[in-house]
């Protein structure tokens, strides 16, 4: 049977960008979030022979959340400059390596994971990387979910 990991994109690359110090390119881009998030990926496809990736990314945009509560993330800190910048290097990344990238207006990443989760039609078994840790309430038993723990070496499966 089939398996397809689906990583929450913002969530990881969050999570390496905080994780390895700031390294740059010649030109100046900041490169570190891009390089732990691929060091994560690779881990990842390595540790669970996935047939199917796909990664998905917030929009930078209200979501529906934000029509419900204006105070949404009223308190969070916005992203900083040096991570911003490689929002879109990691796409380009993952678009050269054909890695289907998914992301819609109004939604976070991690609601589009949990859109899939959810799916009753889904024959092969779904396994969401994400950072945050209430998302394993969105899993079904046909899935595992997997939590990046920061400074370890190994993924931890939360549920299956």
């Amino acid at each position: 049977m089939s398996k397809v990991i689906l990583i929450d994109g913002h969530s990881i690359l969050n999570r390496a960008y905080y994780g390895i110090p700031l390294l740059s390119n010649a030109e100046g881009l900041h490169t570190n979030a891009v390089y732990g998030f691929l060091n994560i990926m690779f881990k990842i496809l390595d540790e669970e022979k996935a047939d199917y990736l796909a990664v998905a990314f917030d929009v930078h945009a209200p979501t529906f959340r934000h029509e419900m509560f204006e105070a949404y993330k009223g308190t969070r800190k916005p992203m900083p400059e040096e991570l911003r910048e490689q929002v879109p290097v990691i796409k380009e990344v993952l678009h050269a390596m054909q890695i289907p990238t998914l992301e819609h207006a109004g939604y976070e990443a991690d609601d589009i994971l949990g859109t899939l989760m959810r799916r009753r039609d889904m024959m092969c078994p779904l396994y969401p990387v994400t950072g945050i840790c209430f998302s394993w309430q969105r899993t079904r038993s046909r899935s595992a979910f997997r939590r990046r723990r920061c400074q370890v070496q190994r993924s931890k499966i939360i549920m299956q």
